[in-house]
């Protein structure tokens, strides 16, 4: 399982000195394990995939306001984070793969669609989210639309 992984990785970090990877990954072991106990279960690979994108995306968002700031060591920080983080994420469909997926989605549930047109960001969403980062999938679903 992919929480195994990380446990070995961060037991290997601390055994390494390798401080940064060792400081991220228990925060992400943190994230997992308060995610559990609100769930009061054990996690599926594709919830933990969903906490760590989660982390991925309020460090994006730090390092953001940090480049604002003018808080190059901070960027830098997050950068590396991040990174660290994304090496536990499937890899994401490309642009042309996901388009593809969005449009097969939209034709199988075109009566829903014509319903309820934002029926449709759960829908994908909730059958994409594993594969690419939801606010990409948000973006083609706009342009698309033409919203």
């Amino acid at each position: 399982m992919l929480i195994d992984t990380i446990a070995q990785d961060q037991t290997s970090a601390l055994k390494n000195h390798a401080e940064e990877t060792l400081a991220t990954l228990r925060l992400l072991l943190s994230e997992i394990k308060n995610k559990q106990i609100e769930l009061q279960k054990e996690l599926s690979d594709e919830e933990v995939v969903s906490v760590i994108r989660r982390q991925v995306k309020q460090l994006t968002d730090s390092r953001d306001m940090f480049e604002k700031g003018g808080r190059n060591d901070l960027v830098a920080e997050n950068t590396s984070q991040i990174e660290i983080l994304k090496k536990y994420l499937p890899s994401e469909l490309g642009d042309d793969e996901l388009v593809a997926e969005i449009e097969r989605i939209m034709r199988e549930n075109a009566e829903t669609i014509a319903k309820n047109t934002n029926a449709v960001f759960g829908i994908v969403i909730g059958q994409l989210k594993s594969k690419a980062d939801p606010s990409r999938i948000t973006k083609i679903l706009k342009e698309k639309l033409g919203t």
